[in-house]
């Protein structure tokens, strides 16, 4: 039986963003190449949903901005202010998984970030349909991404597009790292999140950390740390970030094909 309408409730953790200090709410914050709530309106998609309302206290304008009204996945979105009702579905976790404690310190907001995209890594199937390229050893590399022949990739692993993985690098496993990237020489890298447009320098080893420009965020330690040595860590110029509109743009037509998912 399908569903005609589904129902979610986006968390405020504007109060708790004490260490990433991100500029948008936290359903919008990547969980690999897509935002998090993209994520459930691929799911609304696949239980035949026609409306998806999103109950937001934190910046709705914003949300409503990136989904543009839902052209993308051709659903009717609703972005309400309004509080959310008992059988709202919290977004606090992926489709399909358990629910998930609300995080409740700093630390344990990035925490939570960490362990969704680790947990999507590592919850991907070989017949998924995506853009992105299934290797035999079990990762995934996006369109445009390069891979030196002496780095070394242990699975899961996932590598944005147009990112460049330098010599004797090592990358996984669970390994989240966004588009257009550059790993210089022996960067080691696992159980940890790159975002979009990093720069690591040579002989970094990074575990359990999430790296956005030249920022090191530490959830084990809840601290954040500003690299001023560009030749350590920087932010390089990251491809634009799709919004709504322009995803509709370029994909709408592949969408209804089903030739890209966000899953």
């Amino acid at each position: 039986m399908k569903i005609e309408t589904l129902t979610l409730s986006a968390p405020d953790f504007a109060a708790l963003d004490t260490l990433a200090r991100r500029t948008d709410p936290a359903i919008l914050w990547p969980v690999g190449p897509h935002p998090l709530v993209a994520h459930w309106l691929d799911h609304a998609v696949r239980l035949g949903c026609r409306r998806v309302v999103i109950h937001a206290a934190d910046r709705p304008a914003l949300i409503r901005e990136e989904l543009a009204e839902g052209a993308y996945w051709s659903l009717e979105i609703e972005v309400s202010s309004a509080p959310a009702p008992a059988d709202a579905v919290a977004l606090l976790r992926l489709p399909n998984e358990p629910q998930r404690p609300a995080p409740q310190t700093a630390a344990e907001l990035l925490e939570w970030w960490l362990q969704l995209n680790l947990r999507w890594l590592a919850d991907r199937k070989p017949d998924a349909v995506s853009i992105d390229r299934y290797r035999d050893d079990g990762g995934w590399i996006a369109p445009r991404a390069t891979v030196h022949p002496s780095a070394t990739l242990t699975a899961p692993y996932w590598i944005g597009a147009g990112t460049e993985i330098g010599p004797d690098c090592r990358i996984g496993p669970h390994a989240v790292v966004g588009a257009g990237c550059l790993l210089e020489r022996d960067v080691r890298l696992e159980n940890s999140l790159v975002l979009s447009g990093t720069f690591l320098g040579s002989h970094l080893d990074v575990d359990g950390k999430i790296f956005a420009g030249a920022t090191l965020l530490d959830p084990s330690n809840g601290t954040r740390v500003e690299i001023m040595d560009r030749f350590i860590a920087s932010a390089l110029a990251s491809p634009e970030r799709p919004s709504g509109s322009r995803l509709a743009k370029m994909f709408r037509g592949l969408w209804r094909s089903g030739a890209v998912s966000a899953s």
